[in-house]
């Protein structure tokens, strides 16, 4: 389950000098008991600074996450999954169940290291010098890219998957491990929830992978810190804050310019998609993908380790993440040029993401997060 890459090796831009602050205005409107934040300007500039990482020959990056200055990857093409940088290299061990199947996703479960794997449907939990700990079921899941774990804070990560309510009929939903209790299950309000678009999903004797149709938009989905989710409007840059009985907490809105799709983008990012189904020739793929006539003006969201929320907004001179602390927006941070299907990590200052060199060979890359003083 993987999105489709549309990206090359391409440096960042030269680093701007850290701005004290930068000319945002914001606006309050309300609709009902909610307000409408209208967020208008450039705000202050971070920057990344690259830090060299290297990366075994042969390595298939699905998943990063941080670790200090080391960072865990998931490998699910050799069922694998190691720790690069640090004082040491660490290689999970197998869990007592058997051997890690397809790993695809990474993430904090309090002081141990939670790993998915989607083929046993299970999640294990790791200590950080790689010794098993522990196995919890998860339900079979669908949805393609969206299945993954999500950062919420420090030291915590839900999982997206499908549970079921009491009628039993299948529900998305942000779920923690190990689970305590009916406060640890997120669901999506009813109705607001809806498939990616233009999904092609590849099956084979080993297993099956989807992809996603490049640049498309829709409703990127993240649970916040304090238990709400946060429903972002890719095409127009509408981030909605809701509780968990679906009530509209606030909205913040940020009008920017779409930029148009080219022929050449649209081809460079159907690329990965071409290149694994001319490596499977048995593969039976079903779909087709959906090309919008306009980029999307968000690509993706995370939260950082403080909980501050980050957005990954498409512009003329490439990819910006701008920084929003509640309706305060911080900081704009010119980003890389990363395979879009492998979700970026941020925490304790630093930045991991995986990107593609001219060969198509994966990297996985951190840059260390210079913010400016007092924003």
């Amino acid at each position: 389950m993987a999105l489709v890459a549309g990206c090359g090796d391409r440096a960042l831009p030269a680093p701007a000098a850290p701005a004290a602050g930068g000319a945002v205005v914001a606006d309050t409107a309300r609709d009902g008991a909610h307000p409408i934040v209208t967020v208008r300007g450039a705000p202050a500039t971070w920057n990344l600074r690259a830090d060299s990482l290297a990366t075994p020959d042969g390595l298939v990056p699905r998943a990063v996450l941080l670790e200090g200055d080391a960072v865990w990857v998931a490998d699910s093409a050799a069922g694998r999954v190691v720790r690069l940088g640090g004082a040491t290299p660490v290689t999970l061990a197998a869990p007592d169940s058997g051997a890690l199947r397809a790993p695809i996703a990474l993430g904090w479960s309090g002081a141990e290291l939670a790993v998915f794997d989607p083929v046993a449907a299970q999640v294990h939990r790791y200590a950080t010098d790689g010794a098993w700990r522990a196995m919890s079921r998860a339900v079979g899941v669908s949805g393609g890219p969206n299945v993954r774990f999500y950062p919420t804070g420090a030291a915590q990560s839900r999982l997206f998957q499908f549970t079921f309510r009491e009628t039993r009929e299948p529900a998305p939903a942000f779920v923690r491990f190990p689970a305590e209790g009916r406060d640890d299950l997120l669901i999506l309000p009813p109705g607001l929830w809806t498939p990616p678009i233009g999904t092609v999903l590849c099956r084979e004797a080993a297993g099956a992978r989807s992809f996603t149709s490049p640049y498309v938009g829709g409703t990127l989905w993240h649970p916040t810190a304090d238990g709400a989710l946060l429903a972002v409007d890719a095409a127009a840059y509408r981030l909605v804050v809701i509780s968990a009985t679906g009530d509209t907490l606030r909205e913040l809105r940020r009008p920017v310019e779409r930029l148009p799709l080219t022929e050449g983008e649209w081809r460079e990012a159907l690329l990965p998609a071409e290149r694994w189904v001319a490596a499977h020739p048995a593969a039976q793929c079903t779909g087709r993908f959906v090309r919008e006539a306009q980029k999307p003006a968000l690509r993706a969201v995370t939260l950082d380790d403080r909980g501050r929320t980050w957005v990954e907004r498409l512009t003329p001179t490439g990819p910006v993440w701008e920084v929003w602390l509640g309706d305060r927006l911080l900081a704009d941070v010119p980003g890389p040029a990363r395979v879009e299907g492998v979700p970026v990590d941020i925490r304790g200052g630093w930045f991991a993401a995986v990107v593609a060199d001219a060969t198509g060979r994966l990297r996985v890359m951190r840059w260390r997060i210079t913010e400016t003083p007092g924003a």
